[in-house]
């Protein structure tokens, strides 16, 4: 129980973070305009609602707040581990341009999976709005992904690594975490699937500089293509892009043989390093 004992305070951090934060703006911006609410009652107490009740850039501003603050605590908890966390020097560059390639097609395959699957997307209108903003798109872009990256990768999966528990246990229960926390059906399956791909890349490279260039390129093609389409992007298809169910389905599987493929490359011939 002592090799999960910080990973679950980690995610108690990271989620305590967030909601103060979140409370915290949202408060400041129902005094400025008590109204505010009146969306959320008539939705029937939706929480994506209350959410948006938040100004874009106020909300923004909280995640990266929070995200700080995140980093800062599980830093101090963690600062007798020795880690090689965000040294550029340990990467096998030439090597994990593999990983690089066969995360970007496995990725791919997740998310027309996800449409699909065709989830409930509770954040769908928060995520717009997200992208109205300058601030927005930083922190859905750019911060989001580092700090998720130093809880998940390094701070969750490494500490489990480092404590002795088996590479793919670790693996899998950090990647559960990640996409649990998301907290929205239509993100829960690919946030899952991505943990699994980024755990991998972590666990042989030994820091988290990789799945870092992966998570920010991953979320900055879904934060530009929000902020070009604005609302319009709740009626963009991913499936109807590529040609159809079809078409899509063969996408798919052919992304996901040859990602795994890379990946499996990756694993073998990539150096381990201690995370």
């Amino acid at each position: 129980m002592q090799k999960f004992l910080y990973p679950i305070i980690y995610v108690i951090i990271f989620t305590i973070m967030q909601v103060l934060a979140t409370v915290a703006f949202l408060i400041a911006e129902l005094i400025k305009n008590p109204n505010l609410l009146e969306p959320f009652y008539a939705s029937g107490g939706k929480e994506s609602e209350l959410l948006r009740a938040i100004d874009p850039n106020a909300f923004s501003w909280s995640i990266i707040i929070s995200g700080i603050m995140t980093v800062a605590i599980i830093a101090l908890l963690q600062k007798k581990e020795k880690t090689n966390a965000m040294n550029l020097h340990v990467a096998n560059w030439r090597t994990g341009l593999m990983a690089m390639a066969g995360a970007v097609l496995c990725i791919f395959s997740m998310n027309i999976a996800s449409e699909f699957a065709n989830l409930p997307d509770n954040m769908e209108e928060l995520h717009i709005d997200f992208a109205t903003s300058p601030i927005g798109l930083l922190s859905m872009a750019l911060i989001g992904p580092i700090v998720e990256e130093y809880v998940f990768r390094e701070s969750i999966l490494g500490h489990m690594l480092r404590k002795n528990v088996s590479a793919w246990t670790a693996i899998i229960i950090s990647a559960l975490i990640f996409g649990i926390i998301h907290a929205n059906p239509a993100q829960i399956p690919a946030a899952t699937g991505i943990g699994v791909v980024l755990g991998i890349i972590y666990y042989k490279t030994g820091n988290i500089t990789i799945p870092c260039i992966i998570h920010i390129a991953n979320n900055s093609i879904a934060a530009w293509g929000l902020y070009e389409m604005g609302p319009e992007s709740k009626n963009y298809s991913l499936v109807e892009a590529i040609g159809g169910h079809n078409i899509a389905c063969i996408y798919m599987i052919i992304s996901l043989v040859c990602g795994i493929g890379l990946l499996y490359y990756f694993w073998k011939h990539y150096p381990q390093t201690r995370p």
